[in-house]
Parts: structure tokens; sequence; C-alpha cells
């Protein structure tokens, strides 16, 4: 199906391909969160001469030439760095204003 293909690099780059414009060219313009990524990678694979996405690319051109710590698409053996991100419950948001007001 379209969902599932449009996680995968060679679907979205066809799903975004084949998308018409929201509005007429020259008028506005805008991009999308999860489309952005998808667009960059393309630009670097087709103008790369090793064809490389732009986590390979970014790795190996500037993050490990410079000492960087920094990703494009996480290697899932580092997951485990990931800071997790949770909603406060009311007791620790009462916690907070009585302590940090």
């Amino acid at each position: 199906n379209n969902f599932r293909r449009g996680w995968e690099r060679d679907g979205a780059a066809l799903c975004v391909y084949y998308q018409k414009p929201i509005w007429e060219p020259g008028k506005a313009v805008g991009y999308h969160a999860l489309s952005y990524g998808w667009l960059i990678d393309q630009i670097i694979r087709r103008t790369d001469h090793k064809r490389r996405g732009i986590g390979q690319f970014f790795k190996e051109e500037i993050a490990d030439k410079h000492g960087l710590d920094l990703h494009f698409g996480l290697p899932m053996e580092k997951a485990w760095r990931v800071a997790r991100i949770t909603r406060p419950t009311v007791i620790d948001r009462i916690d907070e204003f009585i302590t940090d007001p």
C-alpha cells in the first residue's frame, strides 16, 4: 500500500515525484517535516558521485572528519542513547510548581 511504500526510500521518492502542487507554483512555499528529509536524501543521492544517502554522506564527509557525534538516521545500535520524552503527571507538575516557581 502507499503508506508502507512511503516509508521505503524508493517508494518515498516516487510519492514525492508524483505529488501534485497544493498551490499554484510561485504563489507560496512550504515543506512538511516528514517529506523534507526524503527530499534532501534524494538530492544528495542524485548529486553525490558515490550515490550515498544523507546519513552516510553526512557521516563520512562531515561528522567523522570533524569528530561530531551527530546522525541523520540513528543506527539501531545507538538507539539506547535517545532521550525519551514523556508527559508529566499531575504530581510532577505540582512538585515543579512548589519547588521551582
